[in-house]
């Protein structure tokens, strides 16, 4: 399968609090004048908050959890199987 052209990637990562944290998104997608939802992913810790701050702002998208926290439950079930 080959992958379309990359035409913009932003990535960004702060300690901040929830309102913070909404106002950037809601920055970078006006300042993207982003389009197809379909071509939008965001990746996080798995925190509810955090999702439901990326569907208000963007819809629903395809959202991805972080290796490190993936692995936090793969370590989790481990230790209980």
């Amino acid at each position: 399968m080959e992958l379309p052209a990359l035409e913009t990637c932003i990535a960004f990562a702060a300690v901040e609090d929830k309102e913070t944290f909404q106002k950037r998104f809601a920055y970078w997608r006006s300042w993207l004048r982003l389009g197809a939802k379909e071509d939008i992913s965001a990746l996080g810790d798995g925190a509810a908050w955090i999702g439901n701050i990326v569907r208000e702002v963007f819809g629903k998208i395809k959202e991805c959890l972080d290796v490190y926290h993936g692995l936090e439950h793969v370590s989790d079930t481990g230790k209980v199987l």
